[in-house]
């Protein structure tokens, strides 16, 4: 089992829950400290101690569900220049829950979404 946690477009009701619903065994509302960014169809998210608590889900899924999710997020391997997003270890901002993100280094120049939640 893995745990992984998710603000965006893989949030329960959004346009590619579809994608993990089968491999999820448990989802936990939750939050991590950074910034949200907006890409359009979809956020990006910039990790930050000083920043603001990002509303999303802790989801504990069956392993085969990390390949299709590093798919969707573009990404390749620690540091691979291919990468959309980086995944990080992180732990929740005030509870115990602790995995996988799908982050960016910086804002890319998108704006800031100025609420804790994309959805």
């Amino acid at each position: 089992m893995i745990s992984v946690f998710v603000y965006g477009t893989l949030r329960s009701g959004q346009s590619a829950r579809h994608r993990i619903e089968p491999y999820i065994l448990e989802c936990n509302p939750g939050s991590v400290t950074g910034y949200l960014y907006n890409a359009g169809a979809w956020p990006g998210l910039v990790i930050d101690p000083q920043g603001e608590e990002i509303a999303g889900e802790w989801l504990l899924l069956k392993e085969e569900a990390l390949p299709i999710m590093d798919e969707w997020e573009d990404y390749y391997g620690p540091e691979d220049s291919r990468n959309d997003y980086e995944r990080i270890w992180t732990r929740d901002s005030r509870q115990s829950y602790e995995g996988w993100v799908y982050i960016w280094k910086n804002d890319r120049d998108f704006p800031r979404i100025l609420s804790n939640s994309w959805v």
